[in-house]
């Protein structure tokens, strides 16, 4: 009887070692789910036009025309614009106005 005990113990303690070691997939989850990349967002913060070159502050970082940085090159800067070049192609990005009260 002990005998048989101690084999039933080892099967099942190999049983659930197997099991353990199988990948639990979420049932909730749709079929064919593939996560969507995430599109890095940008912030235009400030604007600097100077005849000798224009910068803007995107990200929180001061970037002049033509520099790059973190990979962003800022291509030109308007009035209340700036363009910027990106892995993902070429944006505008735009400033907010400051709401009146």
């Amino acid at each position: 009887m002990n005998n048989a005990v101690l084999v039933f113990g080892v099967l099942m303690l190999a049983g659930a070692e197997s099991l353990a070691e199988t990948a639990l997939s979420d049932p909730t989850r749709p079929l064919n789910f593939a996560a969507s990349p995430q599109v890095k967002q940008f912030a235009l913060t400030s604007i600097f036009r100077k005849p000798a070159g224009s910068a803007a502050i995107i990200n929180g970082r001061l970037i002049s025309v033509g520099q790059t940085v973190d990979g962003v090159e800022l291509i030109s800067v308007g009035e209340s614009s700036a363009t910027i070049k990106t892995d993902s192609g070429i944006r505008t990005l735009t400033m907010h106005r400051a709401v009146k009260r």
